[in-house]
C-alpha cells in the first residue's frame, strides 16, 4: 500500500488582522527603541506584514544637520539607495523635511548635489503619496539664487504634487513668484521667506489659464511676503487665494502687521473660522486708532491669542495679562454670535527661577493679583455679559526651559494651574452663575519648544 501524503495549507490571518498587528506596534511611543526594530522585524515576515510596515517605517522621512552634517549626507545616501532598490518605497513616503542648521550643509548638500536631486525627484509622481514637504534653513538663510538648476527644478516639480496639501518653507530668500503656481496646497507655512523681485524666465511654462496659484485654507505666515503675492497670479488681478482661507495664523511684530493681518480678516471673512494671533508685546502694537473689528466675520468660531514673552522675562505672566485686557478692551467681535471659543496663550520662562515662583504668581497676596483682577473683569464683559456669548474660555501658559522632571509629583501639575486660575476668574467659577449663562473654563500647562521662529499651533504637549 502506498503512503498516503496529506497536504495542510498553513494558516492564513486576514489583512485586517494583521493591519491591526503592525498598527499597535506603531502606535507605541517613538521613543520607544522596541518600536523601530518590531517594525523592522515585521518587513521581513512576508508580503502583506511588509506592506503594513513599510506604511509606518517610510511614512515620515525627517533628515537634519543638527547633530553632525555627516549624519545627514549619509541618511542622504541611503535612502538614495533604498529608493534604487526598489522604487516602491517612495509611494509610502507621506511626509519630508530637510531641516538646515550649519552653513557648510548648505554649500555641500543643497550647492551641488545630485543624491538630493534624485530623492526630490522620487518623490512626486502621479500615484506617489507625499503630502507634506519642509524646507527650512534655520537661523542662517537659504538663497534661492545659489542653488543649481536642478535641484530649483526638482523642487518646483515637487510642490506642484497633486496630493502635496502642506508645504513648510523658512528662511528662504529669493523665492520666484512663481513657486505656488499649478500646486494644491490646502497649509501653507512661510516664515522670514523673501520673494525674488526678477521676474522669470519663461514662467509661461509653468503658467496656463486652468494652472492658477493655490488657494490655500491655513495659512501660517509672519506676514514678511506681501499680501499681493497671494492674491494674484502672475498675469491677472483676480483674486485667487487670499478670499479662501478658514485659518490664518500671523506672526505680527510691527504695527504695520496688524493692519496686513486685518486686510487678511477683511478679504476672507466669509470663509474665515479660526484666527491664530502671535506677538510679543501689545502696549506700542495696537494703536487705537487702528482697532481690531471682528463684527463682521459671520463664521469666525475660534479666536488664539499668543503672547510670545521675550525669554529674558520671569516666570510669572504679568505683562501678558495687561496685554489681553488691552486686546480685549479694543476689540469688537462677531455679531452674528458665531465667537465659540476665546483661547490665549503666553509664553513665560521657566529658566530663571522655580517651579514654585510660578505657582505663587497666582496666590492673592501676589501683586499680579490686580492684573488678574483686570483680566477677570475684561473677560466677564466678552464672555458672559456681551450678546451673544462665547461658549469655551480656554488659557494656556506654554514654559519655556522645564521639563516633566521638573514638576511637582503630589498631583497633575495642569490640575493645579487651572485650580489657581478658576480662583483668580471667580466670575467662571462652576456653578456660581446659576441664573446666568455659563463658559467653560479649561487651563492648560504647555512644554513650550524654545527658540522657534513660528509657532506650531496644534502640535503642542499639553499637560493634563
Amino acid at each position: 500500500m502506498g503512503d498516503i501524503h496529506i497536504a495542510f495549507d498553513s494558516p492564513r490571518l486576514p489583512p485586517e488582522l494583521l493591519e491591526m498587528v503592525v498598527d499597535s506596534l506603531a502606535g507605541l511611543a517613538k521613543s520607544d527603541l522596541g518600536r523601530r526594530s518590531a517594525l523592522l522585524a515585521c518587513h521581513f515576515v512576508s508580503s502583506s506584514f511588509c506592506h503594513f510596515s513599510r506604511r509606518h517605517l517610510f511614512r515620515k522621512i525627517e533628515l537634519t544637520d543638527s547633530n553632525n552634517p555627516e549624519d545627514l549626507s549619509s541618511s542622504l545616501i541611503i535612502l538614495h539607495e533604498l529608493i534604487g532598490l526598489d522604487s516602491g518605497i517612495a509611494n509610502y513616503i507621506k511626509e519630508f523635511s530637510f531641516d538646515l542648521e550649519r552653513e557648510e550643509t548648505e554649500k555641500k548638500l543643497i550647492g551641488d548635489n545630485s543624491t538630493l536631486v534624485a530623492v526630490l525627484e522620487a518623490l512626486h509622481g502621479p500615484d506617489h503619496e507625499i503630502q507634506n514637504f519642509t524646507l527650512s534653513s534655520l537661523w542662517l538663510g537659504l538663497n534661492w539664487l545659489h542653488l543649481n538648476g536642478q535641484f530649483q527644478r526638482a523642487f518646483l516639480n515637487l510642490v506642484i504634487s497633486p496630493r502635496l496639501s502642506y508645504l513648510c518653507l523658512r528662511n528662504i530668500y529669493n523665492l520666484p513668484v512663481i513657486f505656488l503656481v499649478g500646486t494644491h496646497i490646502k497649509h501653507l507655512q512661510l516664515y522670514n521667506c523673501v520673494l525674488d523681485a526678477e521676474p522669470v524666465a519663461n514662467h509661461h511654462l509653468r503658467y496656463s489659464p486652468e494652472n492658477l496659484q493655490s488657494k490655500p485654507e491655513v495659512l501660517d505666515t509672519d506676514l514678511e511676503i506681501p499680501l499681493l503675492f497671494f492674491e494674484r497670479t502672475i498675469d491677472s488681478k483676480i483674486d485667487t487665494a487670499i478670499n479662501s482661507l478658514r485659518v490664518p495664523s500671523s506672526s505680527i511684530f510691527e504695527c504695520s502687521d496688524f493692519e496686513k493681518c486685518m486686510d487678511i480678516v477683511r478679504r476672507s471673512k466669509d470663509t474665515l473660522e479660526r484666527l491664530n494671533l502671535r506677538y510679543r508685546s501689545l502696549e506700542f502694537l495696537l494703536r487705537p486708532e487702528l482697532g481690531f473689528d471682528l463684527s463682521n466675520v459671520p463664521y469666525l468660531h475660534h479666536l488664539y491669542l499668543y503672547h510670545d514673552g521675550d525669554s529674558d522675562w520671569p516666570e510669572a505672566p504679568g505683562l501678558a495679562l495687561g496685554d489681553f485686557v488691552r486686546f480685549l478692551d479694543m476689540a469688537k467681535f462677531p455679531v452674528s454670535g458665531s465667537l465659540q471659543t476665546l483661547e490665549i496663550a503666553m509664553l513665560v520662562n521657566g529658566k530663571i527661577n522655580s517651579v514654585q515662583f510660578f505657582l505663587d504668581s497666582f496666590r492673592p497676596e501676589n501683586e499680579e493679583s490686580q492684573l488678574w483682577s483686570a483680566l477677570n473683569a475684561a473677560l466677564t464683559r466678552v464672555c458672559l455679559e456681551a450678546k451673544p456669548t462665547v461658549q469655551n474660555l480656554i488659557i494656556s501658559f506654554h514654559i519655556e526651559g522645564l521639563n516633566k522632571d521638573d514638576l511637582p509629583c503630589e498631583e497633575p501639575f495642569g490640575e493645579v494651574v487651572e485650580a489657581l486660575v478658576r480662583e483668580l476668574l471667580d466670575s467662571f467659577s462652576r456653578g456660581e452663575r446659576p441664573e446666568a449663562k455659563t463658559v467653560g473654563l479649561k487651563a492648560n500647562f504647555v512644554f513650550a519648544t524654545p527658540n522657534i521662529i513660528q509657532t506650531d499651533w496644534n502640535a503642542l504637549d499639553v499637560v493634563t
